[in-house]
């Protein structure tokens, strides 16, 4: 049985950044059972298993929310690039940094606190395994 995460996700054919692939995940926001995206962590865990099950790279990740496109000039995340996933590798640990580095970036002046869940774009090169089959449908 497939479970269903209540996290929304699009994938866009891209040649930016080396990648072939831009995956969009959309932000989290509100609670309780008015919370839009509240498996936000799950969801950005999952992609990141299917694609170091597929061996890709993430050659980048850019904030995509509607203050940072809007305010700054540079959106791209500080983590080291490119992000090679091989098995050896913790998925979580990755996933931890991607929402950590996110967190103060792109907030509103004079705001505190942060967000580690607001929407990114992940380029991605896929392997030879993916463009074969499609990442749309690899990561359904």
């Amino acid at each position: 049985m497939k479970n269903s995460l209540n996290a929304n996700y699009k994938v866009h054919e891209t040649l930016l950044h080396g990648a072939d692939v831009l995956i969009v995940i959309e932000s989290r926001g509100g609670s309780g059972n008015s919370a839009r995206n509240p498996d936000y962590a799950k969801q950005l865990s999952r992609i990141l298993r299917v694609l170091q099950k597929n061996s890709c790279t993430i050659t980048r990740i850019d904030l995509l929310s509607t203050v940072a496109i809007r305010t700054l000039k540079n959106r791209k995340l500080a983590l080291k690039y490119p992000i090679k996933l091989t098995k050896n590798q913790s998925v979580e640990l990755i996933r931890k940094q991607i929402q950590h580095a996110q967190v103060q970036l792109g907030q509103r002046p004079g705001a505190k606190g942060g967000n580690g869940t607001k929407r990114i774009g992940l380029f991605v090169k896929t392997s030879s395994k993916i463009a074969h089959k499609g990442t749309v449908a690899v990561l359904s």
